[in-house]
């Protein structure tokens, strides 16, 4: 299946170095840097070397702007589905897990979303949305 990861960053450089290295294959990611954090920005640069997309937006666009980055992906590059991480998100192996949930559930039956919880540990920081949600509710703050 076709999936991107999008994560909208501040100021948090620990959380998202932490989180990001549960992400196996830079190049899902889709960054919005929503500030100017001199640690922040120095990793977008480190990621967009390994494949990463990074929007920077240090007037920040707010975060409804930042997760529509993503979910309008669902439409334009045809993705399944999009997972939004908030840079707190932490794995206990790697995001794939939750991919790979997403991905056999998708084969039985087409969900709007995802949660992550149980052996996952995120707290709730990451959730998936599909395509069909982006196609048949929209996006975040439309009207």
């Amino acid at each position: 299946m076709r999936y991107k990861i999008l994560i909208a960053v501040m100021g948090e450089a620990e959380k998202f170095r932490n989180c990001v290295a549960k992400c196996p294959d830079k190049s899902k990611l889709v960054i919005v840097n929503n500030w100017s954090n001199e640690d922040v920005f120095n990793q977008c640069r480190e990621l967009e070397a390994q494949g990463a997309e990074v929007q920077y937006h240090p007037e920040n666009i707010g975060c409804g702007a930042a997760m529509n980055v993503g979910l309008r992906k669902t439409i334009d590059e045809d993705l399944d589905f999009v997972i939004v991480l908030s840079p707190s998100a932490l794995f206990t192996n790697s995001i794939q897990d939750f991919v790979d949930i997403i991905e056999e559930t998708e084969k039985k039956e087409s969900n709007y979303y995802y949660l992550t919880v149980a052996n996952l540990l995120t707290d709730l920081h990451a959730f998936a949305v599909t395509k069909k949600c982006v196609e048949e509710i929209g996006l975040y703050d439309e009207n």
